[in-house]
C-alpha cells in the first residue's frame, strides 16, 4: 500500500528526517563518550586499520548495538572501504561505486518506505 504524498518526493519525509537525526545525534554521543573512556580520536584514519574495522564492524553486528554497527560503517564509508575484507583485494569502493551505492540505498529505502524506487 502507497502512502499519499503530502511533501516534496526528494526530500525525507518528516518522521524518517527525524529518525535519521535521532540516530544521528545517538551515533556522536556514543562516539565521544568512547573518545572520552577509550582516548579514541583519529584512528579510525589509520591505513593500517582497515582489517580490523572491518572485523570490528562484522564483531559488533553479532553483539547486536545498531550504533557500534553504525560507527565502524561510518569508519569504512569515510576510508572508502567496503565493510568486508575480499579475498581478491578489491576492498575499496571507487566514487562511482559509492555513487551507485548511495543510489542504490535510497531506491531500497523508498521501497521499505511504501515509495517507488
Amino acid at each position: 500500500m502507497r502512502e499519499a504524498r503530502d511533501c516534496d518526493p526528494n526530500v525525507l519525509h518528516p518522521e524518517t528526517e527525524a529518525a535519521v537525526e535521532q540516530f544521528a545525534s545517538a551515533l556522536k554521543a556514543k562516539l565521544v563518550r568512547a573518545q572520552q573512556k577509550y582516548g579514541h580520536s583519529t584512528g579510525w584514519k589509520y591505513e593500517d586499520w582497515r582489517t580490523t574495522c572491518q572485523s570490528e564492524l562484522t564483531r559488533h553486528v553479532a553483539k547486536g548495538d545498531p550504533l557500534d554497527v553504525a560507527a565502524y560503517a561510518l569508519f569504512c564509508w569515510a576510508r572508502g572501504w567496503t565493510t568486508c575484507a575480499r579475498s581478491d583485494g578489491s576492498d575499496l569502493m571507487s566514487s562511482p561505486g559509492r555513487i551507485a551505492s548511495a543510489n542504490a540505498i535510497g531506491a531500497g529505502s523508498a521501497r521499505l518506505l511504501g515509495g517507488e524506487a
